[in-house]
């Protein structure tokens, strides 16, 4: 590409974010770029609130600064300053934007207990969120009776617990008492439960329970992810009398030290007790006694014990991946007879009625014969391999496919198919191993696009004066709620993506984006496609990204890479491990991380961008280093932790980087360096439209030198 027209690509991209509408909005913002309001609004959009309100102090009031400073209040929980500093909103704001500000205000009023200013606004409130907030009110009020009487009834836990303090100072305190029991047993990770615990033990101290109440409050903690507390609950429990009731204590046992991770092999022995008095989990705790036993490293011991569960169980659910595993377990053990097993799997009624285990067997089939090298037993089984949606699977079989032709000493056609893959798995893994094959062959650098680009301009549309209003204040998470109702307006779904990228919000662009990718993949980034790639591979917070990736030495497409792998740009987000925030970092991670730093941290901070984007920097800066550059190995780690990457590592390394990804034994951290790495050449694609292979990937990949 020109050098002019390289300049040109992010400033086209730029201008192409907002239409006609919001150009003057926009133009305001950058006129402002080094001004109050608009570090305000950053700071804002990055969670850092103290510092946007020293911003807005620094600089001349007016009613949209007056706004933002009251929604800065709100969120550091200052009600009352927030309705101090802006509590009527003003004609010239957009409708929409009135509209919800007169829903805040009743909000923050309930919040703080200024309950005649709630009742004179709490119009503007869906009938069950105003009985909640009058309850609130009444209650800070010392109005008990009116607190109790609208929150009976009421399921959800903050109005059971309101409920419970209502009665106790109602003159209730037995009734209090059982009450604020109930939920301590019920829910003992809720932010409340010491509040609880304390109502409780007024009125019966020490809060003895029976076994069922402990397996109750054990189920509590495994709903919250927090296992280690669940095994605590649980430990040294009497036996039960009841059958059913010795199946769930050992069920829940076994769930527990599953989900700790590091106890496995209790793990396996709980469920196989639990299984074997036959309770309503049976089969659930026969299948995951062997997934407990293969976890903890015995596979050998593993592979008879899911063949006879798949006996066993032949109607469950869990039978056809118990067949799976055992055949795909002989193969990674190098048992002889594996290949058979997966034969005997992929040829079976319970393969055909489930295709995508069907699907992993015949490429397990596959890798053994590449690996013993009968490339034409390999060929056979990748020729087998059906087309699927996903373009990562599709990339693999024509990449190893090329790789068998190629060892087979068929290199004109190998070319050719590795030609296929980059097609296939368009500028991801498998595209990336592929160019770097055909290049040491000798070819020329290969083009990255089908070169066939369809028409993808952007739709000419006016986003809604909320959505912008909402935009220029830093507000995102607004103005893509104001985006989802203008959307819903909207008939066609390029308009769709178009009104979600107007507003700013990554996450909802992003997924819009999702069905143009094959369309959009066949072209290089252009003045006509770049708002489209920027749709599906946003930039969320790119000021404070770019600061702490390029003061480490980190490529930014790398960090945006494993940001939309770990949460799809969702800053609260906190997954099934307990994994918080953009880059889905475990509590006990950031502390680590934080301390080096010489941060204090805490669960709600870690949703905060800024936050988490300079604790994920340098936890992935730390690895990197580690690793001593060695792109993949960091991601790897990121995913499973320094220690399963050292032992994959050895012996045996230097390895080749493709066969050492294809055989990481964990499947979701070799699923994670791929994705990540797709992701990442995307973006670096995106950025470098001139260079679609930069990424840096080396050849082979070795331990770390001491």
């Amino acid at each position: 590409m020109p050098p002019a027209l390289r300049l040109l690509v992010p400033s086209y991209a730029l201008l192409c974010l907002l239409c006609a509408a919001n150009v003057a909005h926009l133009a305001q913002a950058q006129a402002s770029d080094a001004g109050y309001f608009f570090a305000a609004a950053r700071a804002f959009d990055e969670g850092r609130y103290e510092d946007a309100l020293l911003s807005l102090a620094s600089g001349p009031e007016n009613p949209e600064s007056r706004y933002l400073a009251a929604r800065n209040h709100a969120a550091l929980g200052k009600y009352k300053e927030a309705l101090a500093a802006f509590s009527e909103v003003p004609e010239s704001f957009p409708q929409g934007v009135r509209d919800d500000f007169l829903s805040l205000r009743a909000e923050w009023a309930a919040a703080a207990g200024l309950c005649a200013k709630l009742n004179a606004w709490a119009d503007a409130l869906p009938k069950e969120r105003r009985a909640r907030l009058s309850a609130e009110c009444a209650f800070r009020e010392g109005d008990f009776a009116a607190a109790t009487s609208a929150l009976d009834g009421m399921q959800d836990l903050a109005s059971r617990s309101l409920y419970a303090q209502a009665v106790l100072k109602s003159g209730k305190p037995e009734q209090a008492a059982s009450l604020a029991r109930n939920l301590w047993i019920e829910a003992p990770a809720h932010g409340d439960a010491a509040l609880w615990a304390s109502m409780a033990e007024k009125h019966t101290p020490g809060l003895t329970l029976n076994t069922s109440q402990h397996m109750t409050r054990a189920e509590g903690w495994l709903a919250a992810h927090r296992a280690q507390e669940a095994i605590a609950e649980l430990r040294d429990l009497p036996e039960p009398s009841s059958k059913p009731e010795r199946a769930r204590l050992w069920h829940l046992r076994g769930e527990a030290f599953y989900k700790a991770r590091n106890r496995y092999p209790e793990s396996t022995k709980a469920f196989d007790k639990a299984a074997k008095l036959a309770g309503p989990t049976e089969a659930y705790d026969a299948f995951h006694a062997v997934r407990a036993l293969s976890r903890a490293g015995s596979d050998r011991k593993a592979i008879p014990r899911y063949e006879k569960f798949a006996k066993a169980y032949p109607k469950s659910s869990y039978a056809g991946d118990a067949m799976y595993l055992a055949a795909w377990l002989s193969a990674r053990e190098n048992l002889k007879g594996a290949d058979r097993k997966l034969q005997a799997f992929v040829s079976s009624a319970v393969a055909r009625a489930e295709p995508g285990l069907r699907r992993t067997a015949l490429w397990d089939l596959a890798w053994l014969a590449i690996k013993a090298e009968k490339h034409r037993d390999a060929q056979r089984w990748l020729a087998e391999i059906p087309d699927v949606s996903e373009t990562l699977l599709n990339g693999q079989r024509s990449y190893w496919r090329a790789h068998s032709l190629l060892a087979a000493g068929e290199r004109t056609q190998a070319i050719e198919v590795f030609k296929e893959a980059l097609l296939a798995d368009p500028l991801g893994w498998y595209a990336q191993l592929a160019a770097r094959r055909l290049i040491d062959l000798g070819e020329a650098a290969p083009a990255a696009y089908a070169g066939t680009p369809e028409p993808l301009a952007q739709p000419t549309l006016s986003p809604p004066d909320d959505v912008s209003f909402y935009r220029r204040l830093g507000l995102y998470a607004d103005a893509a709620r104001a985006s989802e109702r203008w959307g819903k307006t909207l008939k066609d779904r390029l308009l769709v993506t178009a009104a979600h990228s107007a507003s700013g919000d990554a996450t909802q662009a992003h997924a819009a984006a999702q069905p143009w990718l094959s369309s959009l993949f066949k072209s290089a980034p252009s003045p006509d496609n770049t708002w489209l790639w920027r749709a599906a591979f946003p930039m969320p917070y790119t000021n404070l990204v770019r600061a702490e990736t390029e003061s480490r030495g980190l490529p930014t497409t790398l960090f945006y890479g494993h940001m939309q792998v770990e949460s799809r740009y969702k800053p609260a987000v906190v997954s099934g491990a307990d994994a918080i925030g953009l880059m889905q970092l475990l509590p006990s991670t950031a502390q680590s991380v934080a301390k080096g730093l010489g941060l204090s941290i805490d669960r709600a901070s870690l949703k905060r961008p800024a936050q988490n984007i300079p604790l994920g920097a340098s936890y992935l800066s730390g690895l990197l280093k580690r690793y001593q550059g060695q792109y993949p190995l960091a991601i790897a780690a990121y995913n499973a932790g320094t220690r399963r990457v050292d032992g994959w590592l050895s012996p045996g390394c230097p390895c080749a980087l493709d066969r050492w990804v294809e055989e990481i034994p964990v499947a979701q951290t070799r699923n994670y360096v791929r994705r990540v790495v797709s992701a990442w050449a995307r973006y670096h694609a995106l950025s470098n439209p001139e260079d679609p292979w930069g990424v840096e990937l080396p050849a082979q990949v070795m331990p770390p030198t001491k």
